[in-house]
């Protein structure tokens, strides 16, 4: 299943990488598309309490909601030593697209909402969301490992990047219990995420 999501993403890797290459060699630039990162992070962890705000979450739901907010703070906190000034937003000075970057988390979510049918519907909509999140992040994430590792940049997300692939595992298995079609859904949803990711990484190039 997962081999089919890579040959979706593959005609956009080597703009990707160009992207990324680009980015990482102007200081300014870096910083902003860290802090960027940082936005969709602190969107994820805010979507997530959001979704359990008339049921208490659980532990791992916790743990989920936590590291995302960290995952935040690592972003903004390096943005921030490479743009030598404190962060205290996500304005269009400090990050790369940050409209373009609020419409794809918001067009995704309901896009899932409408088409998620389950009993429990905010359980299922939190899981699929996050689940296509994870599928986004183990896609861009490594490739900017990759990219940061062949420029020589002191960066690293290894330890992030775990945390996320481990995220990616237990979505994967919440939304295979939840729901008996999930091998049909999921490609499904994949295309309509890839569909909203273009639009926003095309805002993200012109942001550049």
């Amino acid at each position: 299943m997962l081999s089919g999501l890579e040959r979706l993403n593959q005609p956009l890797e080597a703009r990707f990488r160009a992207f990324l290459t680009r980015v990482i060699q102007d200081d300014t630039m870096h910083g902003r598309f860290l802090n960027t990162l940082s936005l969709l992070e602190h969107i994820g962890s805010r979507k997530i309490m959001l979704s359990h705000i008339h049921k208490s979450p659980n532990g791992e739901v916790l743990k989920h909601m936590a590291e995302e907010a960290r995952h935040a703070y690592f972003f903004s906190n390096k943005a921030q030593a490479l743009l030598k000034q404190p962060l205290n937003d996500y304005s269009q000075n400090t990050t790369l697209a940050p409209a373009a970057a609020k419409m794809y988390f918001g067009k995704l979510d309901s896009m899932i909402e409408h088409r998620i049918t389950a009993p429990e519907k905010n359980d299922a909509c939190y899981l699929w969301v996050s689940l296509m999140i994870e599928l986004r992040a183990h896609w861009a994430y490594g490739l900017y490992q990759d990219v940061l590792q062949q420029h020589q940049k002191s960066l690293s997300l290894k330890s992030l990047i775990a945390e996320e692939n481990l995220h990616l595992a237990e979505m994967f298995d919440s939304v295979m219990a939840l729901d008996s079609s999930a091998e049909q859904t999921i490609p499904q949803l994949a295309k309509n995420e890839h569909e909203l990711f273009e639009h926003f990484f095309a805002q993200l190039e012109k942001a550049v």
